[in-house]
């Protein structure tokens, strides 16, 4: 499929190229209803501006010559690659740095913009205090969060819904016939998170089980996912033993891969899906919410671009958050009960 032109969005649009250009970078006199019409728009047909261009155009770019603006993901995830094509995909230059518990953030910043970096998006703290992250060398930068990290700081966020993932992952279990279901936090960066995803979990356990269903929780210390230390991966083996249950579901993640790697040994017959997974971990074996994070980095990309055509950086005044739905995917570890 060949990419969307500028002049297709305008033609959709019913307004002149120029207009749809202007409404696009959040500049000149556009009204506000027919940029957001515009953007609307371009966001059906799938256009992508050419980040570059745009930037240069707009004379925000602050490097010499005709070279690309870099955009920076802090992170240790290995799936943050996607995040380099995301940016590669509208002109931006993209590199995941990873500062170590032991780095000065203000100092790792400064180095940053002098490397040309623009724009921020903040995935993981690495270990870092929100009070630490609460630097001015952070008002040079376009900023985005993936998820609820670093509540009390104000920026712009793309997270998946915790809420819904919740519920897809209880549902499908117990549409498929498991009734005595082993519910295992593990914690995650983000508190409200947790809180959503038990608050639910309860409200379940209290109004939607059928007849004979038993729904227990257990809750684990987790330091960073997805490492998961002897004890407790002992710990959880041991409540697999208490409860015997006919499937787990683990919220977020699942440690499964984890365990046996350790050599812990997990009665085959126990099912299980977790409610954040990757469709790469083995090999898409795994039922449960895919976390979409490609889906999320190429949002979260999109975002900062349109800042650094605005020309927002920092905190954000009034911050906003685009949440998005999870999508189940079908492995081979919950399967259906009913069928014959």
């Amino acid at each position: 499929m060949s990419a969307v032109k500028l002049s297709e969005v305008a033609k959709a649009a019913g307004v002149s190229v120029g207009t749809a250009s202007q409404a696009l970078r959040g500049v000149g006199d556009v009204s506000a209803k027919t940029t957001a019409h515009v953007r609307r728009v371009a966001e059906r047909l799938g256009y992508q501006p050419n980040a570059a261009g745009a930037l240069l155009a707009a004379g925000r770019h602050r490097g010499g010559g005709p070279q690309r603006p870099v955009l920076a993901m802090v992170s240790r995830d290995a799936a943050a690659g996607g995040f380099v094509e995301a940016c590669e995909a509208i002109g931006y230059m993209g590199k995941v740095i990873d500062p170590g518990r032991g780095e000065h953030l203000p100092a790792t910043l400064r180095r940053l913009w002098h490397e040309g970096v623009e724009g921020l998006l903040i995935a993981n703290t690495m270990g870092i205090s929100g009070n630490e992250w609460d630097t001015p060398e952070l008002k040079r930068f376009a900023l985005v969060k993936l998820g609820r990290i670093l509540p009390g700081l104000p920026m712009n966020t793309v997270r998946m819904s915790a809420a819904a993932a919740a519920r897809m992952t209880l549902e499908k279990a117990l549409e498929r016939g498991y009734r005595r279901i082993m519910v295992q936090y593990f914690e995650s960066q983000s508190e409200t998170d947790d809180i959503i995803r038990s608050g639910i979990t309860l409200h379940y356990r209290e109004h939607h089980l059928p007849a004979g269903t038993h729904l227990e929780i257990s809750r684990f210390t987790e330091q960073v996912r997805p490492v998961l230390d002897e004890a407790t991966a002992a710990a959880f083996m041991k409540e697999v033993k208490r409860i015997r249950p006919d499937a787990v579901l683990g919220f977020p993640i699942h440690p499964y891969f984890f365990l046996k790697e350790r050599g812990f040994r997990i009665p085959e017959e126990i099912a299980f899906a977790g409610t954040t997974i990757s469709s790469a971990h083995d090999s898409g074996r795994t039922s449960g919410c895919l976390d979409r994070v490609e889906a999320q980095l190429r949002r979260a990309v999109l975002r900062l671009h349109h800042a650094l055509l605005t020309n927002e950086r920092g905190l954000a005044a009034e911050p906003d958050e685009l949440v998005m739905s999870p999508a189940w995917h079908e492995g081979s570890t919950l399967p259906d009960r009913k069928r014959p």
